[in-house]
């Protein structure tokens, strides 16, 4: 019963239906958040209707082969593999420092100078994006 009443207040607070909270994942309640705190500010963000994207294809699932096994068999379940990395280094978008705040050399520039945030205080990912670290 309480399952009920916690859907009803997740939409309540992020604007959007209970179907979507039941069929889609995290980010509609996200993207309803910001579109509507946008407007708020006399602000519009682009957005994408689907069918307008490229398509997810999804992940390869190898049915397994039925049969006795005299050796262990590793089995490797990546569900949450995304969320806990995302977690573990705090990637987020609240967290995303803009190409702007970093300097040629690696430091902070721009509005977040403010901030005395040194090199050991963000990550650089491989695609070259930063993120501030947990502290």
């Amino acid at each position: 019963l309480m399952s009920v009443a916690n859907n009803v207040e997740m939409a309540r607070v992020t604007g959007v239906p209970i179907a979507y909270l039941l069929k889609r994942g995290q980010q509609v309640k996200v993207v309803s958040q910001l579109l509507r705190k946008a407007r708020e500010h006399g602000l519009l963000l682009p957005t994408q209707r689907p069918g307008q994207g490229d398509e997810y294809v999804g992940g390869t699932v190898i049915e397994p082969q039925r049969g006795f096994y005299n050796e262990p068999i590793a089995t490797l379940d990546f569900s949450s593999l995304y969320p806990s990395i995302m977690v573990a280094h705090n990637l987020c978008y609240t967290t995303l420092l803009k190409p702007e705040d970093i300097s040629a050399s690696g430091g902070i520039s721009g509005l977040l100078a403010n901030y005395n945030l040194g090199p050991d205080d963000y990550i650089r990912t491989p695609t070259g994006a930063y993120f501030v670290k947990k502290h």
